[in-house]
Parts: C-alpha cells; structure tokens; sequence
C-alpha cells in the first residue's frame, strides 16, 4: 500500500499510521525515499521517530475523541520538545534522549548503519563490540588500536571491519559518539580456549578424560592471549559513560600468554590426566568439510599474539585480569561437574578425530619411507 502511494503522483499524501509493524530496515528505506523526493505529506501519527523527522508537527489533544479535537501546540520537532509542555512534547523529549546504547549483536555494515541512523544525536555514547581478529596477524605478534587491520581468512573479522567503518564515518560526518570495544578469545565457566573441538568445549575434555588423543593445530607454539568473561567485564564497564573514551577505540584482554600446548598441560592438571596431543598442521585441517577451522584458526588460533593494553589502562589505571587461565579451567570443569546435563558427549566428533589422526600418521610414515 505504502508503495503504490508513493507511486501515484499527488500534491498531497495523506497518511494515516503508515509505518506500523513495518521493520526497522524498511522503515529507514521508506524515510530515505520521502527525505529524497520530499512530497507534501499529513501523516496521523502517534510513533515518536515518524514524528521527529517531520518537517512540522501539529499536537492535537488533549485527549482522543470527544476529549480533543484542540491544537495544543504547532512547529519543528524541536520547538515542540522545548517549549510546548504538552504530554506530546514531553513524550518525545524523553524518547529522543538516550544516555548510552551498547550493541552487542551488529554483524554486517547494514545492521550498523540502521544503528547510526536510529541513535545519531540522541545518545551520550554507543558501545559497539567488535573483535580483536579484525588485526592483520600475519603482519604483526603485538598488537595495538593502531595495528594494520585486515584478517583475509576470517569473514567473521571482514564483517565487524566494516561495521567499525561505518561507525567511524558516522563519527566523522556527525560526530556519533561511538566507542568500539575489542576483546580477543573470551572465555567463561561454560567454556575455555582449546585449539581443535567439537561444537563445545566437552568434547575434547571427554577425550582427555576417556584417554583419547586430541588435536592440536600446527605444532601448538603460538602464542596465546584469551582473558575470562569477568575480567572483560571489568575493563568493560570502565569504558561506560566516561567521556574520555567517545570517538574511541579500544581492545580488552588479558595480559597473560600462553601457548596452546601449555593451555592442554593446564587441563590436563587440571583433570589428573597425561594429554595425548597429535600436532596437525593448519593447512590440513582447514580442508576439513565437516568442521569449519579455516576461521577459527586459519584466521585466528595459528598465529602467536600479543596485546598492549596499554590505551586501555590510560583510562583505566586500575584495569587488571584477575582470573588466571589455570584458574578459569578449574572454574569451568567445577561448572561441568555441577550441570551433568551439558557433558554432552559427541560421538561424530571423536569419529572424525579418529580418522584424521589415522590419516595423517599414515601420510607421515609414507614421507618418512621416502626421505
């Protein structure tokens, strides 16, 4: 309906509650097209954000039916929020004024633009979340804001780039008060930072627990940053509402480095056991058409990282991991034991593994028969 009006030519549109149930992305399309070919429109209305890209709204009230029919005040959006002191001009004043907006859930550039679109200058600041594998790791070990940007193996990292971007433009051209927060691996009680799993964490515990050799990538001497939930947590909300930090970018990590054979040392302490670990080189295990490791670890895992905090801790003084690696398994594997109904055992899984470590000890000896 909205489209066949707009196709019919008009001196005047009138409209009465257009956009209701229309999804946010379509009615961004329908603002843009009327902002482009400005018609002359009388839209009945009660939605705040149709109200506030008006050129003029006119207030009715007080009241509906035989209780209104009066105009209570007339002008621009802004004049009505000001000086109108109607429950209209109230209403919109508090909708209009947001003091922080934190997103954790933008994965491509349209679902950013939407956001620049809904909150420009109506918030204080808003927290995007991106990642820390958005960095050119094949370029540089330590890592800061400042370095070079661009994972070519991980479109996860491509697609939180050019949300960053499109934020970043905003910032330029309206000055979006956006901050971009970066954590690198974060880890909780429900999971912890392995090399090659299932799809959970269990699956290559069960592994250890049963005996039953697991997988590492490469030959498991990168390093490794990865910081627990709560730690992030501290940084993070250090971040809220501090004026220092809007227009700006920061990555929140542990300091604490590890490689990844030491991390399957800590757990298995951690389970009593001795890890029984096959190194098998990335390139291999990215062929993999069951698991999908070309970006978790092609992308991410094989490369040895180090982060500086540095940025962080200037506006954060007292920022501090205090959740050892060791000390976060040991949370994790007291949470498992607590919920039995997450060991979820996975059978294709260590099907799977069982093939490749075959495979690949076959492929060695037959090289080992011809050096």
């Amino acid at each position: 309906m909205i489209a066949a009006s707009l196709l019919t030519p008009a001196h005047l549109y009138l409209w009465d509650e257009p956009l209701n149930y229309i999804d946010v992305f379509s009615r961004i399309q329908i603002e843009k097209l009327i902002a482009q070919f400005q018609p002359t429109m009388l839209i009945v209305e009660h939605d705040a954000d149709t109200m506030l890209a008006a050129d003029k709204i006119i207030d009715i009230g007080p009241g509906a039916g035989i209780h209104g029919g009066y105009i209570l005040a007339e002008g621009a959006p802004e004049e009505i929020i000001e000086k109108s002191g109607t429950e209209t001009g109230n209403c919109l004043k508090e909708i209009n004024n947001f003091d922080i907006v934190i997103n954790l859930i933008i994965f491509t550039p349209e679902q950013a633009e939407v956001n620049v679109e809904v909150f420009k200058n109506k918030i204080k600041q808003f927290v995007f979340i991106s990642t820390a594998t958005i960095f050119n790791h094949e370029k540089s070990v330590i890592i800061t804001e400042e370095t070079e940007k661009g994972n070519i193996h991980s479109w996860y990292a491509q697609a939180k780039l050019k949300c960053e971007n499109v934020f970043l433009s905003a910032k330029e051209t309206s000055n979006f008060p956006i901050t971009i927060v970066r954590p690198s691996q974060t880890y909780s009680k429900d999971k912890i930072p392995l090399s090659v799993k299932g799809k959970s964490c269990w699956s290559v515990v069960s592994r250890i627990k049963r005996d039953l050799p697991v997988i590492i990538h490469g030959d498991g001497t990168s390093a490794w940053v990865s910081t627990h939930s709560d730690d992030f947590s501290t940084g993070f909300v250090k971040l809220i509402g501090n004026e220092k930090c809007y227009g700006e970018d920061f990555d929140i990590t542990s300091d604490e480095i590890y490689n990844w054979n030491i991390i399957y040392e800590f757990l298995g302490e951690a389970l009593n056991k001795k890890v029984k670990t096959i190194h098998i080189p990335t390139d291999i295990l990215t062929l993999s058409k069951k698991y999908d490791y070309k970006m978790s670890i092609e992308g991410d895992k094989q490369y040895s990282v180090i982060f500086n905090n540095k940025k962080l801790k200037e506006v954060a003084p007292d920022f501090k991991c205090n959740i050892s690696i060791k000390e976060g398994i040991l949370k994790y594997l007291d949470y498992m034991e607590n919920n039995p109904n997450l060991q979820k055992e996975e059978p294709d899984f260590d099907e799977w593994c069982e093939k490749i470590i075959e495979k690949y000890n076959e492929f060695k000896n037959s090289i080992a028969e011809i050096i």
